[in-house]
């Protein structure tokens, strides 16, 4: 007997436990306060391991309530006070919302639907609308499997801190004077459905860090948002597209195989600033607005692109800093609005026949120490008179397809201006720089429309390849007039060395050519004579003899230059090392260095005195610590007392 009871007390303790932790679904009847077990079928209150069913009417809360599961399809879920506690329901493993609102009715407007970490809530149903008016905070998934709308009611706080996925084309939309916000330090994540999930005009979109990723469809965020860094991933033939009035600040980073686009509206971005480091298939501006105080940068691995056909684009930002690309891939004008500088240190390039132009009273800078390059396009690109463009040290115009023109230019000492097709300047623009038809690697005709008007510093750079002009050899076609000025620079390239007679005519004018070079830099071992003609400048050689630098190392009796040159580097491209060779006419201090193409010193390979003669150092690819450097572009720039020299040379690892 003893043992028969044994077992009734173990079999006891074994399943009470088992029916009091027994899951149980409470669906609500209706008709009061959710303490009362007779508003519950079957009777009871939900506590922690149950499941809450709410189909019709309204069910209220109060304080603080976890449930495991909710199956919310219709009626007024309220979260209220208690008097102690605010109002909160917290669900700890699967959640249901196919309609019906979500109401916050707490004091401080705080009430909160919290979705655990490892739970779920889905968004389901197609036609029928749901509405939120409290705080759901989401630490685990929230799936919207609907294509319904979820509407803001009054005001509503969507509080995404997990994974957040559409898995159809639902939207965020609102009602009447309703406001939302959604706040993203998670995911948000469109995987399913092909056509658009918008966050509408009713919602205020905050990335706050968050990861946001289209990997099918698209998503619009049309209402005002911001935009605090966070990383932005997007599929090919998936778009994210910014419409509206949104704020930049932090780091936007991402390399998107689809399209990033702003669209239409207003990006404003903060004073402190924002950096869009987008690289992939880059960020995309087809029209709006961009303005603020702060500055925009575009990072060296970022591209940035200005697109379409028809919508223009306005640009009053502080200062849009370029050190990464920009491409100008539409037909459309880039506007200034107020006043707005582009500071291009790395690549400005044309894509298209873009223009630069302007508002009423507007006022742009350009200032280029990179490269601004037209390689597509027959027709013309215009800075118009609302942009002054600063070519400044280091900076290079090329146009290699279609005509540059522009309304204000400076072409600062050290800044060069070349390519193969036509560009148009002012008759007064200051041209205090280097003048070089051509492409950086290869000789052509460059059309100069406008007078040729250069200042003592400017230099005339003229590469000779063979006896065809145009072709083998370079020339500057001038529409207007020529006044000679500077110092006129000769290279060979290619391995071509000229006869005694050979001429080559260098510059053409339609107007007339007057005065003469201050300073002319030869080739080593070639005497040429400078014919100033009418309408045009051709070189004759005279004598042709070579100077070995083997000559100057062995102590033999050398010829001494009679002029300071800067030799083009050689080989260029080169891997690992390259050669540079001067000349100096008298003993004098010299200094060689190479830059990158931001203008930050990489490595001084001169300083000091140097003897009269022919000179050459060797650079193998390392910066003052010794270590190697990335592919490139860099600059090497020579200065003596008398004169400074700058060229450029090509890195390829």
């Amino acid at each position: 007997m003893k043992y028969i009871r044994f077992q009734i007390i173990l079999m006891l303790t074994i399943v009470i436990p088992c029916f009091l932790n027994a899951q149980t679904t409470y669906t609500w009847l209706g008709g009061g306060s959710w303490e009362v077990a007779d508003n519950w079928s079957p009777s009871g209150i939900p506590g922690p391991d149950d499941i809450v069913a709410i189909s019709s009417g309204t069910a209220p809360t109060t304080g603080s309530r976890i449930v495991a599961g909710l199956q919310f399809s219709g009626g007024t879920l309220q979260l209220n006070d208690d008097g102690q506690t605010t109002g909160s329901l917290t669900v700890t493993g699967s959640a249901s919302w196919s309609g019906g609102t979500i109401a916050d009715l707490t004091a401080a407007g705080s009430g909160t639907l919290t979705i655990a970490d490892s739970a779920i809530l889905s968004i389901e149903g197609v036609f029928n609308t749901k509405s939120l008016s409290a705080t759901i905070r989401n630490e685990g998934t929230a799936s919207f499997v609907g294509s319904s709308a979820l509407n803001a009611s009054n005001s509503a706080v969507f509080d995404n801190q997990g994974l957040f996925e559409f898995i159809s084309d639902g939207d965020f939309n609102g009602s009447s004077n309703a406001s939302g916000t959604f706040l993203n330090s998670g995911t948000v994540l469109k995987h399913t459905g092909t056509n658009v999930s918008n966050f509408s005009g009713f919602w205020d979109f905050q990335n706050l860090g968050g990861t946001i990723d289209v990997q099918s469809g698209t998503i619009w965020f049309s209402g005002p948002s911001t935009f605090d860094g966070g990383t932005y991933s997007v599929a090919d033939g998936a778009t994210i597209d910014f419409k509206n009035s949104h704020t930049f600040k932090g780091t936007l980073s991402g390399e998107p195989l689809g399209d990033i686009i702003f669209s239409t509206g207003t990006i404003e971005i903060d004073p402190a600033g924002a950096t869009l480091d987008i690289g992939g298939s880059g960020f995309r501006w087809s029209g709006g607005t961009v303005t603020g105080e702060g500055t925009l940068t575009i990072p060296a691995e970022g591209l940035f692109l200005l697109d379409g056909v028809f919508n223009t684009k306005s640009l009053s930002v502080s200062t849009l800093l370029n050190l990464g690309t920009i491409g100008f891939v539409g037909n459309a004008a880039l506007n200034a609005a107020d006043t707005t500088v582009i500071d291009n240190q790395a690549l400005f390039e044309f894509v298209s026949d873009g223009d630069f132009n302007g508002s009423s009273n507007a006022s742009g800078t350009f200032l280029n120490s990179g490269t601004v390059l037209k390689h597509t396009g027959t027709n013309v690109s215009n800075f118009s008179s609302f942009w002054d463009f600063q070519n400044q040290a280091g900076g290079i115009i090329e146009v290699a397809s279609g005509e540059l023109q522009f309304a204000n230019l400076n072409n600062a000492e050290g800044a060069s201006i070349r390519g193969i097709a036509t560009i148009d300047v002012p008759n007064d623009f200051a041209n205090d720089g280097i003048v070089a038809p051509g492409l950086v690697a290869g000789v052509g005709l460059l059309t100069h429309i406008g007078d040729y008007n250069p200042s003592a510093t400017a230099v005339f750079e003229i590469d000779l390849g063979g006896l065809i002009g145009g072709s083998e050899y370079d020339q500057l076609a001038i529409t207007g007039d020529a006044m000679l000025n500077g110092t006129l620079d000769v290279e060979l390239v290619d391995g071509f060395m000229p006869e005694v007679g050979d001429s080559f005519v260098v510059m053409t004018t339609t107007g007339a050519v007057s005065d003469n070079f201050l300073l002319v830099n030869e080739p080593a071992g070639l005497s040429l004579r400078i014919l100033v003609n009418d309408e045009d400048v051709t070189l004759v050689v005279d004598s042709v003899g070579t100077v070995g630098i083997e000559d100057q190392i062995d102590n033999s009796p050398v010829e001494i230059p009679t002029r300071i040159t800067l030799h083009n580097n050689y080989p260029n491209p080169f891997n690992p090392t390259t050669h540079i060779r001067y000349d100096i006419p008298a003993r004098m201090d010299v200094r060689l260095v190479v830059y990158d193409m931001l203008g930050k010193k990489v490595v001084t390979l001169v300083e000091g005195q140097q003897p009269a003669g022919y000179h050459e150092v060797q650079w193998d690819g390392r910066d003052a610590q010794g270590q190697q450097i990335s592919s490139g572009v860099y600059i090497y720039r020579m200065e003596t007392a008398r004169q400074v020299h700058v060229r450029r040379m090509l890195l390829v690892r």
